[in-house]
């Protein structure tokens, strides 16, 4: 069976004021999409609380809500039959920029694939290698592990991910101490074709994963059809 997770910012998604056009657009897609797996960040609180049930109605998913104490950004994974959740869940939000949180799934076949979804800080390189740090023990090799979100770094390797002509310069130092701890770059490792993932010509959102993982990878791609949805363009994963 042949899995596909989307991983998507998607940009002050609840945020008030609402943009209610651009936000069904963004719902549409991922119906469209249909992703069996879906990680998600900067799903943010309208009002008192995040709305992470209507969400799961709305696109005939489960899912759980990686809250993040410190700001009004969160982090999602959510999932649909035949894919079931066997836990145990893990979150991290002390330091965090937008937390994370990941849980194990059944996906129909083979063994069970830890996944999650994290939001590092764009702003402070430091605080985003400790954080990179705290979630090194993920990688595993022994266990199926795929953590997808907005990494807010580039790859370390500039024959891959070339240096961005644009400000802030590049951070490789996190992606290094990622790739090190054995959660490997999806889009790298594959050899796709090198994409940009956000407005500013960097490809700073991608899945990590775990030799286990890897083994199971079919294709990655980045969903260019999602257009002006958010400053962020999905990307795709599909495992068995």
């Amino acid at each position: 069976m042949t899995v596909t997770l989307m991983s998507w910012n998607i940009w002050d998604f609840n945020q008030t004021p609402i943009e209610a056009e651009r936000q069904a657009g963004v719902l549409a897609h991922i119906r469209r999409v249909a992703p069996d797996v879906l990680c998600i960040q900067e799903f943010c609180d309208d009002g008192d609380t995040p709305r992470l049930a209507e969400l799961c109605a709305d696109l005939q998913m489960d899912g759980l809500l990686a809250l993040s104490t410190s700001s009004r950004y969160h982090t999602a994974v959510l999932w649909r039959d035949p894919v079931t959740e066997v836990g145990p869940r893990v979150f991290y939000d002390e330091g965090f920029w937008h937390a994370m949180g990941a849980t194990t799934l059944s996906l129909g076949s083979g063994a069970p694939v830890r996944i999650g979804s994290v939001h590092l800080t764009p702003f402070d390189r430091e605080t985003r290698v400790e954080d990179a740090k705290s979630i090194a023990w993920l990688g595993d090799s022994g266990v199926p592990t795929v953590i997808a979100g907005d990494w807010n770094c580039i790859g370390e390797h500039p024959s891959y991910d070339p240096e961005p002509a644009n400000d802030p310069p590049a951070d490789r130092e996190t992606s290094a101490l990622l790739t090190a701890a054995g959660l490997t770059d999806a889009a790298q490792h594959l050899g796709a074709k090198w994409q940009p993932t956000c407005d500013n010509d960097r490809r700073i959102d991608a899945f990590r994963l775990t030799a286990a993982a890897l083994a199971r990878v079919e294709s990655y791609e980045v969903d260019q059809t999602a257009g002006t949805l958010s400053d962020h363009l999905p990307i795709l994963l599909r495992i068995t």
